[in-house]
């Protein structure tokens, strides 16, 4: 019985770590495997795919983000934008849309 218990403490302790964004999507999933099982691959594959075209741009974006918190630089930009939100879309907007 320790085992057993053991084994659903480590199973508890890893749950907690998943987002709940990752837990919606397996839910999502798993719903569409449920309902239509003949499109549940073909959504995997599709959403795999994008997911591997898409990756080069969310390694850049987090690697940029890590730098200038790293090197203090996000609090200048906070401070460069602070009280001014209008401005702050207008020339953070062309960054994005890249």
């Amino acid at each position: 019985m320790t085992a057993l218990s053991a084994a659903f403490r480590e199973i508890g302790s890893h749950a907690r770590i998943l987002a709940p964004v990752w837990v919606a999507i397996a839910l999502t999933f798993a719903a569409l495997a449920a309902a239509a099982p003949d499109q549940a691959g073909a959504s995997a594959l599709f959403a795999g795919g994008t997911l591997l075209e898409t990756a080069p741009f969310l390694v850049l974006a987090v690697t940029i983000a890590a730098y200038a918190r790293a090197s203090g630089a996000d609090g200048l930009i906070a401070n460069a934008f602070h009280g001014r939100e209008v401005r702050m879309v207008l020339v953070t907007a062309p960054f994005g849309a890249l």
